[in-house]
């Protein structure tokens, strides 16, 4: 018997699987099966290490009727295949078992055959990036958003619970889609600007200097971004007003195509959110100079 009483299994020894698996191991859940269809020696042992005493298996279809609780963590293109697989399975009564797949942007009747045969259904994604450096933690201390049925929704409660977690209860599908986009936007454009600022400063800044001056601004940035909001955290030309130094931005970027288009659209967003919040006649106006410049 575990401390809670609650055991699981999980579909898909991946990054986000294994991760929120060690998560409820460490909380003192059960891992009951481990499910992956291509593990290989180095994944055999990051399960023994992180998942102690969980059963591998190579086959949805071999997974045994124990857990009452289900993860399917494997690729957005293969969850419906595995959660048909799932719900074809002979001597498993799905009555009462919770069934969450881990995606932020595939519909959740992808499970809907497992609702068919009984069970309870429900998209359980962690607001969090999941790097290729496996962090068994990374599941501790984050957002995760649902959308599903009732009885799932009592079960992701408890489950974020445990994980120290806080839970944000969606409310539709396009709800889901919206909020995917907008991690995808602060994760991976975060990393786009970094990437496109180090490509501009590659031909005279030393790399084992760009990457740490770089990473120093960023950090920066975001505990700014926590204290002051994002107006406040806006700095430079842009929070200044000072069109002569957009110009010349614009200017250094002309050979730039690519990044010339990041800076006008990125410029323009954030002028966008200084004008929300301006009060200054005079400043808005300037504020309205150099968004027409950046649209020309």
């Amino acid at each position: 018997m575990t401390k809670s009483g609650a055991s699981f299994s999980i579909v898909g020894a991946g990054r986000v699987g294994s991760s929120l698996g060690n998560a409820l191991v460490d909380a003192g859940w059960r891992c009951d099966f481990v499910v992956g269809e291509k593990i290989d020696a180095s994944g055999l042992r990051k399960i023994r290490r992180h998942l102690a005493g969980a059963r591998v298996l190579t086959s949805p279809s071999s997974l045994l009727d124990k857990s009452n609780i289900i993860f399917v963590s494997v690729t957005d293109d293969q969850i419906e295949r595995v959660a048909d697989e799932l719900a074809g399975t002979d001597g498993i009564n799905w009555s009462g078992k919770v069934v969450f797949h881990a995606s932020g942007i595939v519909e959740v009747d992808k499970l809907a055959k497992l609702r068919n045969a009984g069970a309870c259904i429900g998209a359980l994604h962690p607001l969090a990036p999941f790097s290729s450096r496996f962090e068994p933690h990374s599941s501790r201390g984050i957002y995760y958003d649902f959308f599903g049925d009732r009885t799932a929704l009592i079960v992701a409660r408890r489950i974020t619970k445990t994980l120290s977690s806080k839970l944000l209860v969606l409310g539709s599908e396009r709800e889901r889609e919206l909020l995917h986009v907008a991690g995808v936007i602060v994760s991976n454009f975060t990393v786009v600007g970094n990437i496109a600022a180090g490509m501009l400063v590659s031909g005279f800044v030393d790399k084992k200097d760009a990457k740490p001056m770089l990473h120093g601004l960023l950090a920066s940035t975001v505990d700014n971004l926590s204290a002051d909001g994002t107006s406040g955290s806006l700095t430079g030309p842009l929070a200044r007003g000072d069109l002569a130094v957009v110009k010349k931005h614009l200017e250094s970027l002309e050979n730039h195509g690519l990044l010339l288009q990041f800076y006008r659209v990125a410029s323009l967003l954030g002028i966008e959110a200084l004008l929300k919040d301006e009060k200054s006649p005079e400043r808005k106006s300037k504020l309205l100079e150099i968004r027409k410049l950046l649209e020309a």
